[in-house]
């Protein structure tokens, strides 16, 4: 009898075992674009080394044909690597099918506009009252255009598009000549563009963001990447990584919409309000794991330090960092094998410090699945400098205060009134009431005081605790995290007596215990 009741404890609990993350930060390495076989496989050999998957982003129609391409897909997903969409041809209004015959027999299908030889293009819209990026009085003449009264056309390259009053359609500036006017092409980049005579007509500025794609544009495109995976025998990509260039950009709604719902990919990368990549985060719709966007650290465009600092004040703050590279780099920092040398010491480096490399389907998963322990401590810890550079990861310290090592561990020692230290766009943050505690030693008089932030929502707390005459206190205090909080900040300062100093050890914050 008491045998079958502890073997029924057993599965019952079993049942309702919930997995909970730690909220550990940690690295993704995403590649993009499709370079040759061979360096996509030295590229793999520098991660295998260190048993750490990458992330390779691949245009599947452009690149199916190259020699050599599908059997590299199929090496880089049977070792454990992640493929992810990069879009067919690079490009999400246009895409270039395999023959004109093909091409043509997409005429008249929905969110088509027109097609070219072996080019489709898509239909856009504008966002609904979207207030220009800037506006004024030019002259316009067949492709050109030209400012009037003085105007300038800033940041023309980065956000290219225009409309006309009177004019149908949207044009993008292509080039600009010596005499301060533009060439115009279609919204498409066709050097169609034909606006007559010369006249003085009134233009808009629309963003990237500004403008955007229909739904079933992008079912033509996730079918076709889906129709080359089946055709080779390649495993279906879960993730959706946005092309740059001049053309517009998706919403990560747009690709949750679409590739998430329709096709069963699991993340994505969109550049428009992009996700934090920080444990509880905010996302009342259940989409942000579709705006993970790269950039946190840059191993094909900055040095190692840099990149090491990046990382190690990220994950000590509770983020996921995803990476950059285009397998490419700099002369001044060694060009392509520069890049290989750095990725290599960033590997090693994060073996060597703990720090978990995963995909970003596993870290969508990790991040946006899985609910969080609330038990543990988001306060980085006082004894963890990964790049050694004797500040603690993801703190700023005041002037003058100094780390030092005790028995008890590591303590933070201020020798001045003022801050202490400061923990910047901590994530990581239980919704609801967490726990500060926080114990200090110093003389008698001497203060520490808290303050916790969270910017935009209109929310500051403070607590202090005064040293007594056993010359401790601890400072335990309520910290209410706002619904809509994703992170907060954190200043701990003090206030000292007269020639003393200060030592404060680890602080705690999380959520207290359930009381039963």
């Amino acid at each position: 009898m008491h045998r079958f009741v502890f073997f029924s404890f057993l599965v019952v609990a079993s049942v309702f075992a919930v997995e909970l993350s730690e909220k550990r930060g940690g690295l993704c390495f995403r590649s993009d674009d499709n370079h040759t076989p061979a360096k996509w496989k030295r590229l793999a050999e520098v991660f295998e080394k260190h048993d750490f998957p990458l992330c390779a982003s691949l245009n599947f129609v452009m690149g199916a044909p190259r020699p050599g391409w599908v059997q590299m897909v199929k090496d880089l997903q049977a070792r454990g690597h992640e493929v992810m969409d990069h879009s067919p041809n690079h490009r999400v209004f246009q895409m270039r099918f395999g023959s004109d015959e093909a091409a043509a027999a997409m005429l008249g299908k929905p969110a088509v506009d027109h097609v070219s030889g072996s080019n489709v293009y898509f239909q856009y819209r504008l966002q609904k009252d979207a207030k220009p990026y800037g506006e004024g009085m030019a002259r316009v003449s067949g492709n050109l255009f030209k400012p009037t009264g003085g105007g300038e056309v800033k940041r023309w390259r980065g956000i290219p598009f225009l409309r006309f009053d009177g004019v149908e359609g949207v044009f993008l500036l292509a080039s600009q000549r010596d005499d301060g006017s533009f060439e115009l092409r279609s919204f498409w980049g066709e050097g169609n563009v034909d606006l007559d005579a010369e006249r003085e007509v009134r233009y808009h500025r629309l963003t990237k963001e500004q403008i955007l794609s229909f739904p079933d544009a992008l079912r033509v495109q996730a079918e076709a990447v889906r129709a080359v995976c089946t055709r080779h025998g390649l495993a279906l990509p879960t993730t959706w990584i946005q092309p740059g260039g001049a053309e517009p950009v998706l919403w990560r709604w747009d690709v949750a919409a679409v590739f998430g719902k329709e096709f069963g990919y699991t993340s994505g990368a969109t550049y428009p309000d992009c996700s934090l990549k920080c444990f509880n985060e905010y996302d009342p719709d259940g989409d942000r794991r579709f705006g993970m966007q790269w950039g946190n650290f840059i191993e094909d465009g900055q040095d190692l330090e840099w990149n090491k600092a990046r990382i190690a004040d990220g994950v000590a703050r509770h983020y996921v960092m995803i990476g950059h590279s285009h397998l490419g780099g700099p002369a001044k920092l060694g060009g392509w094998e520069g890049t290989l040398k750095r990725t290599d010491e960033l590997l090693s480096w994060c073996r060597e410090t703990g720090i978990p490399v995963r995909t970003q389907t596993e870290w969508a998963r990790i991040l946006y699945d899985l609910k969080t322990d609330p038990a543990v401590n988001v306060f980085p810890a006082l004894g963890m400098d990964r790049d050694a550079n004797g500040v603690p990861d993801g703190l700023s310290l005041g002037w003058g205060v100094k780390v030092e090592a005790s028995v008890a561990g590591t303590v933070l020692v201020a020798t001045r009134s003022g801050k202490i230290c400061m923990v910047n766009r901590l994530g990581g943050l239980e919704k609801g009431e967490n726990q500060l505690r926080i114990a200090v030693e110093g003389a008698l008089g001497s203060s520490l005081q808290t303050q916790v932030r969270f910017p935009g929502l209109r929310s500051a707390q403070a607590a202090e605790v005064t040293i007594g005459e056993l010359g401790k206190a601890v400072l335990d205090c309520a910290v209410v995290v706002p619904p809509k909080a994703s992170w907060g900040i954190v200043t701990l300062s003090c206030q000292l007596a007269k020639g003393t100093s200060l030592r404060m050890s680890q602080p705690v914050l999380s959520m207290p215990p359930v009381k039963r």
